[in-house]
C-alpha cells in the first residue's frame, strides 16, 4: 500500500510565522488572526510598495 503525502497543515500570519500547525491526524486546525498584524504587514513588506502593474483596464 502506497503511504499517504505528507500533509501541510500551517496557518501563518502576515508575516509568515506559524501562528498554528496540525498535525498528520488533524482535519481541521484554527486560530485567531489579528487584523492589527495583517496591517503592520501590508504597511511594513516593501514588496506593497513597489507597485509596478497598472490597474486593469477592461474592454468595452
Amino acid at each position: 500500500m502506497a503511504e499517504e503525502p505528507e500533509r501541510n497543515l500551517e496557518i501563518i500570519d502576515g508575516f509568515a510565522r506559524d501562528v498554528a500547525a496540525g498535525d498528520r491526524e488533524a482535519d481541521l486546525i484554527t486560530a485567531e488572526l489579528s487584523r492589527e498584524c495583517l496591517d503592520s504587514a501590508r504597511r511594513t513588506l516593501p514588496v506593497l510598495q513597489n507597485r509596478r502593474f497598472a490597474d486593469p483596464q477592461l474592454c468595452d
